[in-house]
């Protein structure tokens, strides 16, 4: 019982759909490949809204994450993978590898704790599960205006982080947030 973690938000619709594959995977013993370790599992996470500019938006980018991954806590893989980051509001963790990463970072307390995390944990080459059928939902009932900003500060974490953890080279894709600045 304590060598799990799981982490999740306050905004998130959890159902035991969503738990039972990372369980699951976890008791499977898909914890190394041939090459990376595993760190933790997570699955899909739909933003929705019921600003219905926002969820036409959030909608658009699920498409578009089929072919790209979006730092901004959109994955839309159609299969199990082995990736480099996963959000925090959905992904359980093997205790003892989060500590021996060293947890997350205090100096990221407000934004970015997640993709912190992830970047220290590719840089000593672990890796996490995506499971596609572990979804759950993350309602964004933001006005328009509070979403940009919450996308502005953490494109202005993902500068910090990339900054800070800059090992293994500069993965683009984590900085899209920033073009909605």
């Amino acid at each position: 019982p304590n060598e799990l973690i799981y982490l999740t938000d306050p905004d998130i619709e959890i159902t035991s759909q969503s738990l039972t594959p990372l369980l699951t995977a976890h008791q499977e013993e898909l914890l190394t490949t041939d090459f990376h370790p595993v760190v933790g599992f997570g699955g899909k996470v739909r933003q929705r809204s019921n600003n219905s500019f926002l969820n036409q938006t959030f909608l658009l980018l699920e498409r578009i994450a089929r072919h790209f991954p979006f730092a901004f806590q959109i994955q839309n893989h159609r299969k199990t993978l082995l990736v480099d980051h996963l959000p925090a509001c959905h992904l359980l963790l093997r205790r003892s590898v989060a500590l021996k990463i060293g947890g997350f970072s205090y100096e990221q307390a407000r934004c970015g704790e997640d993709t912190d995390f992830t970047h220290r944990a590719y840089n000593q080459n672990y890796r996490f599960v995506y499971l596609p059928h572990s979804e759950v939902l993350h309602w964004q009932n933001l006005s328009v205006f509070a979403w940009y900003a919450k996308v502005y500060d953490f494109g202005r974490a993902q500068i910090q982080v990339q900054r800070k953890n800059f090992e293994q080279g500069l993965r683009l894709y984590r900085l899209l947030p920033l073009s909605f600045i």
